[in-house]
């Protein structure tokens, strides 16, 4: 049950993908991602497989997150009922848990909302944490002004 509930969880979290034109895409339903929380919940408490090692401060961060997801999905039937920085918000929270459950921060995807040089509409970007900060260091030992 423990493998199944990560693995599970590893698909719902990275079943998102950002497109320039499409936005977020979130694969799972409401009710799938909502059960993987609350089976990731009832794994902390019983301090099973990969949360038998985290700390207080982790399951807190984990909970925090999972509030975050179930005041957004509450009520919803499907993704298609939330608004794009609904999305980026879920999306954001699913990965920091993954993050916060696999100890893989560099991994976490960050999504936001940019605007492009050249267009009106802002277009949502997703990167890892080892991604943005190789970009910023890229900017930066350039010379480049960043706003990162």
């Amino acid at each position: 049950m423990r493998v199944v509930a990560i693995a599970f969880l590893f698909a719902v979290s990275s079943s998102f993908a950002a497109s320039a034109n499409k936005g977020i895409d979130i694969q799972s339903t409401p009710a799938q991602i909502l059960t993987v929380q609350d089976g990731i919940r009832q794994s902390m408490d019983r301090k099973e497989g990969a949360y038998r090692d985290l700390s207080a401060s982790e399951k807190q961060a984990i909970l925090d997150q999972q509030q975050v997801v179930s005041r957004i999905l509450e009520g919803k039937e499907s993704i298609g009922m939330l608004n794009e920085p609904q999305k980026i918000e879920i999306a954001n929270a699913l990965e920091s848990i993954n993050t916060l459950v696999n100890q893989a921060e560099d991994n976490r995807k960050v999504c936001e909302r940019v605007k492009v040089t050249g267009s009106n509409r802002p277009q949502s970007v997703c990167m890892t944490v080892a991604q943005r900060r190789r970009l910023r260091e890229d900017v930066q030992s350039s010379g480049i002004k960043s706003t990162n």
